[in-house]
């Protein structure tokens, strides 16, 4: 039987991950976080179960060992900070140093997993390549130096097995409708039935679905030595009128233009899309588009609240 620590539980993208290795008989979870009760309140309302252990905070961490690890800890989401950009630096290298640790330490073998950002390609036109101007380094840039820095240091640690796994967009039964991100703004207009306040502008968004974020991390599970970065994608992205246009079909969805200000370090790019496919490389093949990814866990958080 395989091992796989999970770092951090709150993040939907954790709970995602967690649901669907607790249903492959091969694996034992080891998870960590800052509140084991909250962890076990997820599993118990989800109806959750099988071969999972879990440790309120990291005392233990360096006592289990395991073939993968899984950092799913963030700094929170730009409403959460509160203008407070440094968590993006402190506590992303915190846990970070304390995965590469274990890896020296206790397993060179073991898989780490990182979860970075395609804001790294920059914030005009996703693809284009990082610019700032070293002189004026603004609040959107700091989530970006934040992850490349964190990939750059992981391929000089060449000799370990590491991946970065570029998100640019994702979402899930299990996000918080009021992180503030167009997605769960709808979520929680649907979940409401509320009126949607969202800008006139057209986006276009790639959001890979939890199923295919999984498989892409088995693929890299499947290699025997890796240390590299890949872009996550589903089989298509969409448009945010293709979004809205599909919610109001399907769910009733109210919607409202109006004039504003987004938190988000990607709000100002107008195509945010992966382009990168070497994932394919490692014999990943996304199964769903953003769109049907979007409806798919919409419809099971409706069913979750009783809203079916």
């Amino acid at each position: 039987m395989k091992t796989v620590i999970i770092l951090g539980g709150t993040s939907h993208i954790a709970k995602g991950l967690i649901s669907r290795f607790l249903k492959q008989p091969d694996y034992r979870v080891e998870w960590f976080g800052r509140s084991a009760e909250r962890m076990a309140a997820f599993l118990n309302t989800e109806r959750l179960s099988g071969n999972i252990v879990l440790h309120g905070g990291y005392e233990d961490f360096f006592s289990v060992r395991g073939d993968t690890v899984i950092n799913c800890v963030g700094a929170g989401t730009p409403d959460k900070l509160k203008d407070d950009y440094t968590l993006w630096f402190s506590v992303l290298e915190q846990y970070d140093d304390l995965c590469l640790d274990y890896l020296k330490r206790v397993n060179p073998a073991a898989l780490y997993v990182d979860f970075s950002s395609g804001a790294i390609y920059g914030r005009e036109t996703a693809g284009s390549g990082l610019r700032i101007d070293p002189n004026r380094i603004q609040p959107p840039d700091y989530y970006a130096l934040a992850k490349l820095y964190s990939e750059a240091k992981h391929r000089a640690h060449a000799d370990l097995n590491i991946v970065d796994i570029r998100i640019f967009s994702y979402f899930s039964r299990h996000a918080d409708p009021n992180s503030g991100y167009l997605m769960t703004d709808i979520l929680k207009a649907v979940l409401n039935k509320d009126v949607l306040k969202t800008t006139d502008s057209d986006l276009i968004r790639d959001y890979i679905s939890p199923d295919d974020l999984f498989a892409l991390i088995q693929c890299c599970q499947a290699q025997t030595k890796i240390n590299t970065a890949f872009d996550a994608f589903s089989r298509k992205p969409a448009a945010k009128q293709e979004i809205l246009s599909a919610f109001q079909e399907k769910f009733g969805l109210k919607i409202e233009i109006a004039e504003l200000k987004s938190g988000s370090p990607n709000s100002t790019v107008s195509v945010y899309i992966p382009k990168d496919h070497t994932a394919e490389n490692i014999g990943f093949q996304p199964r769903f588009t953003a769109l049907e990814g979007l409806i798919r866990e919409t419809a099971a958080a409706l069913k979750k609240a009783g809203m079916e």
